[in-house]
C-alpha cells in the first residue's frame, strides 16, 4: 500500500461492510510481504455477521504479524447480565479506549509507528465538526477520531498528514 513504510504497524477497524475494503488492503500487505503487524478489528451486531471469519483465523494461521479481533454487540453474551459468559456490548470504541487492544495487540502500538484505517458507520467514525471558532465538536458518543487523537493519532486531511485514515460510506 503506497505511503505505508514497510514496518509501520496498520490497524485497520471496521463496522458491518466496512470489513470488506479492509480485507482488500490487509491482502495487499500480507502478499507483499509487510513487516510490521498487522491488526483487524472487527464489531458486528452477532457472530454470524463476521462473514470472514473463518478466513482471518487462516491468516492469523499463516502470517505471524497478522492478528483478527471480532467484537459483537447483540450475542446473549451481550445483552444479558445473567448470561454466564457475559461481556457487554464490544465497540471498538471501548475497546481502545479502554486499552484493551494494546494489551491484546502483544506489541506496542502508538502513533509513532502505526497508521489506522476506519470504515463503516459514520458513529464509529466520529468525525468532528469545527464550531464558530474552529474548534473541533466531536459527536457523541465518542467515535474513534475522538480515541485515537486521545491516544495522541492524528486525522489524515489534505495538507495536514496524519496516521488516521477514514472511508465514510454514509
Amino acid at each position: 500500500m503506497g505511503g505505508i513504510e514497510p514496518t509501520k504497524h496498520v490497524v485497520f477497524i471496521a463496522t458491518g461492510t466496512g470489513e470488506a475494503p479492509h480485507n482488500a488492503m490487509i491482502a495487499e500487505l500480507l502478499a507483499h510481504g509487510h513487516r510490521g503487524h498487522i491488526f483487524s478489528v472487527v464489531s458486528a451486531r452477532e457472530w454470524r455477521d463476521l462473514a470472514y471469519l473463518d478466513v482471518h483465523r487462516e491468516l492469523e494461521r499463516r502470517y505471524a504479524n497478522y492478528k483478527y479481533f471480532a467484537l459483537t454487540t447483540r450475542e446473549p453474551e451481550n445483552l444479558d447480565p445473567k448470561h454466564p459468559k457475559f461481556i457487554g456490548k464490544q465497540h471498538v470504541q471501548d475497546f481502545f479506549g479502554s486499552g484493551r487492544f494494546q494489551e491484546s495487540a502483544g506489541v506496542d502500538v502508538d502513533p509513532a509507528n502505526t497508521h489506522v484505517f476506519l470504515c463503516g458507520n459514520p458513529l464509529m467514525i466520529g468525525l468532528p465538526t469545527k464550531g464558530r471558532e474552529g474548534e473541533l465538536m466531536y459527536p457523541e458518543p465518542a467515535g474513534m477520531v475522538e480515541v485515537l487523537e486521545h491516544q495522541r493519532y492524528t486525522l489524515d486531511e489534505p495538507r495536514h498528514p496524519g496516521n488516521v485514515h477514514f472511508e465514510k460510506y454514509w
